[in-house]
């Protein structure tokens, strides 16, 4: 029934023949350097940022490539469950659910809810509920803990004929308990819940009604038990009255509700495939309001069906499902919707401005065709679909094939889809698999495995560390896990693996003798920097920890790939690649055979790219050393605290790198395949390299045992002249990494974080000597600019090690160092970490200093951008808000007011306009008093400006009475009361003329000028009558 490979159908409308895709792709070949800069800016971002826009927005095709000639997903384990007890008859008498939260596998019929190990399928409890009811519907959440006090683990919310209730869930050691909370509320027979939701932050619990409306379960505390006070709140649905006076647009069942925690959004999916979205506010403040509707979303989407010859004739038809897609996923994508002949349907919710108003509106970004076989997704309840991360997984069958699993995902070169880079053309390309499963098969729920739950299923081989399990933040993904789906049905749980590819590059050197044809194509496919990168991997035996089930008859902790992956290494290039004739396992090499043009040697380029792998393999070594802190000093106990595992765990990675190098260097000393100057000269660069990392390493090891806790002081002599450390610093040669951006890139953060750690531990003169050594040998990678950088972050670290009780004159000598450095005219920051040194000289009560750094960097960009003198706003205004920014994050520090104080002391001395009237903007929305206070000539021509507010005016004001010029103040509250652009009561503006009047008399208490005698009289006359002059 269930096949061992995965099969794909003949060639159909919805697909393209294997040559004929190879020829209809994007260009084989990609740019590396647009690649390499993608990856730069990939590295320092969030883990995992990908933007399912970026998969369709470039789309020119909407049918699939062909099958892949390499491994796809793969049916990897079933596990049968104990339905002894369970109702054979009938099979969709049992629902079949998985519970993330839990762990478990449950099923409810009857009466009776289940349980069982996913993992080994053994019913591990069993419950009936009390009145012996049908259930209805049933789902596991997570617990209230400001109503539960955190007793129990989750709830199970059951719905039967005529009562919902919870049952708290306790888990201990994987067993399974189940307590009466007492939380009922009765319903009528009528009345059934579909659907069953939780927001997870605010554990809002949500039920959709068969009628069409969505209920709420309120727990009311103040009743003294929530057992009496709780209730259901319906929450949409307005009275007879108001439905029969406005009927509802879509009033049809709610078939499927799920909530979009990113964005606080719940969605609903009614059977007459309309959409409703509804906003849930914040975790602090709840709200349940209508966002929009999309009424009939088959018709929208049909109107929307693309027009191509290789689009399918069936339109979308009934809407099946919905799946949310996370922010952390898109941006721009909020749901994916499936139709029941397998349509994916890409929503995004876009702010649609009219005229009068601006309002949110769903709207269909992009259909994706159904793959060429008649497939037919069962109704809900079944979720018979998934999708995350750009995979889908559809299940349903059609007369001739009853079972049918479709799995599509994303096809691109280096998992290009995992960069999320708009600019790749191999974005919108996917493949697909269709497998059969046989008629008995059928589908309940589709899930991802969480990386807990593969660590039991498919352990590591002996000799692998469990710690290899780890995301990675690019798209490589060397040492995580392949992706692995639950498939839940009637009595048995099927486990489908979607390989990486490095392996699918294992598979196929795996196999004796490998296909040179697939091995030719896969480099060609996935090019020759990233073949490199996953050769050194799998000379690393952990990268296939968790998935030598996908190879084949493979042991991950063997040496069984070890020949084949070296000469691969070494015989490959992205213009020709030089294969050897017979890929076996022999000791001995044979004579080398090139496909295509003989070459003596690889030529440059191929050493280029050959960098770039081994590069690219070094930062997913290196990136925690510069992505966490090192060590961090307490300053109520003035004590460092070293992070131990992160040098421990760099330093076991690097001496695992350098054995791959030494297995490379022994084929390449064995070889009398005649190597050229270039590539002696970079590979004996990338050793050096590894080297020199790998003694820093272990001289922090060295560090944590010197330092004295109490001092912060560690011995200098272990960095004597005859350290290893800096000999191999000084023998480093690095003219060979200046070619690579990421070669560069790796030696700048290294440096960067190797002189910032030791600026907490060296003395400052010492620590400079060790920087400069670093600096010289990287002068051509490292510019002044961020060498001056690094310096003032070390005086910076210096400052804020001395505690409350050292010398302060101290302290302000490093800090008016870490000034000079940052002002220098070669000094260039940008806005992030002009922000951080901003913060840190204010929370060291260095103001003067951080306003004389923000002054510096916006003077230097006005003179840099003198020639866009016609901007509305210059450039360098937006420097000058970093340090009111920061100011409004500090409101509650106690020494708030006196940073305000030196601010407009200094307000004086700068010349700068905009300057000045971001202080006055800052300050009137926040210090009033101290704003009037300042004695400037600017601040009255600001108060003045336009655009006029009521705050600037009524300041202005305050201003004019403050220096007793009442005329004046009389003259802005009639301007007040006058301008018809100000959001102002007519009221308000009656006191306004009140004032205005009052104080004109004040100044002429006798009547004896004439200009304002008929000046009070026309104010008062527009207090009498308001309408009619205002």
């Amino acid at each position: 029934m269930f096949p061992s490979t995965v099969t794909q159908p003949t060639n159909t409308s919805g697909f393209g023949s294997n040559s004929s895709t190879l020829q209809n792709q994007p260009n084989s070949n990609p740019t590396w350097s647009h690649l390499l800069y993608h990856i730069n800016q990939t590295v320092d971002k969030v883990p995992n940022k990908i933007d399912l826009n970026d998969l369709i927005k470039n789309d020119l095709s909407t049918s699939y490539s062909a099958k892949n000639p390499w491994q796809g997903p793969k049916l990897v384990k079933q596990v049968n469950l104990e339905v002894h007890s369970l109702p054979q008859q009938s099979p969709i008498s049992a629902n079949f659910k998985y519970s993330p939260e839990i762990g478990k596998v449950f099923a409810f019929h009857d009466s009776f809810v289940k349980f069982w190990n996913p993992v080994d399928g053994k019913l591990v409890y069993e419950f009936q509920e009390p009145s012996q009811n049908n259930i209805k519907n049933a789902s596991i959440v997570p617990t209230n803990s400001s109503v539960f006090n955190d007793y129990f683990s989750n709830l199970l919310v059951t719905c039967t004929q005529d009562k919902l209730a919870i049952y708290g869930i306790q888990l201990t050691n994987g067993n399974i308990r189940l307590i009466n909370t007492h939380v009922n509320y009765k319903i009528s027979n009528e009345q059934s819940f579909t659907s069953i939701s939780c927001d997870p932050e605010s554990k809002r619990l949500f039920f959709a009604g068969s009628e069409g409306f969505i209920y709420e379960l309120i727990y009311n505390l103040n009743e003294g038990t929530f057992v009496n006070g709780t209730k259901l709140k319906r929450l949409t649905g307005g009275s007879y009255l108001s439905n029969f006076i406005n009927p509802p647009k879509i009033s049809s069942a709610i078939v499927e509700m799920v909530i979009d925690e990113s964005r606080k959004l719940l969605y609903t999916l009614h059977k007459c495939s309309s959409v409703e979205v509804y906003s849930l506010g914040t975790k602090d403040k709840h709200e349940f309001q209508l966002v929009t509707q999309l009424v009939d979303l088959k018709k929208l989407a049909a109107e929307r069906y693309p027009q191509s010859p290789y689009t399918s004739t069936q339109l979308p038809q009934q809407i099946q499902s919905i799946h949310v897609v996370p922010l952390s996923q898109s941006s721009a994508i909020n749901l994916v919707a499936f139709s029941r002949l397998g349509h994916r349907i890409y929503l995004q919710l876009s702010e649609n401005s009219g005229l009068y108003s601006s309002d949110h509106v769903l709207k269909v970004a992009f259909i994706k065709i159904p793959p060429a076989t008649s497939l037919n997704i069962p109704s809900n309840p079944r979720s018979s679909t998934f999708f995350n991360h750009g995979v889908s997984v559809m299940y349903g069958g059609s007369h001739s094939h009853p079972g049918t699993l479709v799995i599509t995902y994303p096809l691109g070169k280096l998992n290009s889809y995992n960069f999320g880079s708009s600019t790749s053309t191999h974005q919108s390309w996917e493949t697909c698999e269709i497998i059969d499963m046989g008629s008995e098969f059928d589908a309940w729920e589709i899930y991802e495995l969480p990386t807990k739950m593969l660590t039991k299923l498919f352990p590591p081989a002996s000799g692998t560390s469990s710690n290899t399990v780890e995301s990675t933040s690019w798209g490589i993904q060397l040492f995580s896990p392949p992706r692995h789906f639950m498939v839940v049905s009637h009595g048995k749980i099927c486990y489908f693996a979607l390989p990486r590819p490095i392996d699918q590059l294992a598979q196929i050197l795996n196999q004796d003798p490998p296909s040179k044809a697939i091995l030719e194509q896969f480099i060609s496919f996935y090019g020759s920097p990233f073949t490199t990168t996953m050769s050194l991997a799998l000379l690393n035996h952990k990268s296939l920890s968790y998935s030598s089930h996908l190879v084949g008859d493979y042991d991950p902790s063997s040496n069984a790939l070890d020949d084949k992956v070296v000469k691969l290494f070494f015989d490959m290039s992205e213009k020709s690649i030089p294969l050897y004739a017979s890929l076996t396992s022999a000791t001995h090499y044979p004579h080398i055979e090139v496909i295509g043009k003989p070459l003596p040697a690889l030529d440059q380029v191929s050493f280029k790219e050959k960098l770039h792998g081994i590069t690219l393999y070094l930062i997913q070594i290196l990136s925690p050393i510069w992505r966490k802190s090192l060590i961090k000093h307490d300053k109520l106990k003035n004590e460092a605290i070293i992070n131990e595992w992160m040098p421990t765990q760099v330093r076991d990675q690097l001496q695992e790198f350098l054995e791959i190098l030494k297995k490379i260097e022994s084929y390449y000393t064995e070889s009398a395949y005649d190597r050229t100057p270039n590539e002696r000269a970079y590979f004996f660069e990338v050793k050096k390299l590894a080297s020199f990392v790998l003694e820093i390493s272990e001289l922090f090891i060295l560090i944590s045992s010197h330092l004295n806790m109490d001092e912060v002081r560690w011995d200098w002599s272990i960095l004597s002249q005859e350290n290893p450390t800096l000999a191999a610093t000084n023998e480093l040669q690095l003219d060979m990494l200046v070619t690579t951006p990421l070669g560069k890139d790796i030696l700048n953060q290294l440096t960067y974080w190797f002189a910032h750690t030791s600026a907490l531990l060296f003395d400052i003169q010492k620590s400079n000597v060790l920087v400069d050594v670093l600096a010289n040998k990287c002068s051509l990678l490292y510019p002044v600019e961020a060498l001056t950088t690094l310096q003032a972050e070390q005086y910076l670290q210096l400052a804020i090690n001395i505690s409350t009780q050292m010398d302060q004159s101290v302290k302000m000598n490093y800090l008016q160092q870490c000034l000079r450095y940052l002002t220098q005219p070669k000094s260039n920051l940008s806005s992030d970490r002009l922000c951080y040194f901003v913060q840190q000289l204010i929370n060291l009560d260095f103001f003067d200093g951080a306003i004389d750094l923000v002054l510096f960097h916006a003077n230097k960009v006005a003179v840099s951008s003198n020639s866009n003198q016609y901007d509305s706003v210059p450039s360098h205004v937006s420097i000058y808000r970093v340090l009111f920014t920061t100011l409004k994050s500090m409101e509650n520090r106690p020494n708030y007011k006196s940073l305000l104080n030196d601010l407009c002391l200094k307000c004086p001395q700068v010349e700068d306009q905009y300057f000045h009237n971001l202080i006055y903007e800052y300050l009137l929305e926040n210090q009033m008093n101290l704003l009037l206070s300042m004695d400037t000539t600017t601040l009255v021509p600001y108060l003045s400006s336009l655009p006029t507010s009521v705050p600037k005016l009524e300041a202005l004001i305050y201003y004019y009475r403050k220096k007793s010029n009442f005329q004046k103040a009389s003259n802005v509250y009639s301007q007040l009361a006058y301008d018809t652009s100000l959001d102002i009561t007519i009221e308000k503006r009656v006191e306004y003329l009140v004032f205005a009047v009052s104080y004109l008399r004040r100044i002429y208490p006798d009547n004896s000028n004439a200009i304002i005698n008929d000046r009070l009289s026309e104010l008062e006359y527009a207090m009498k009558n308001p309408t009619s002059v205002i």
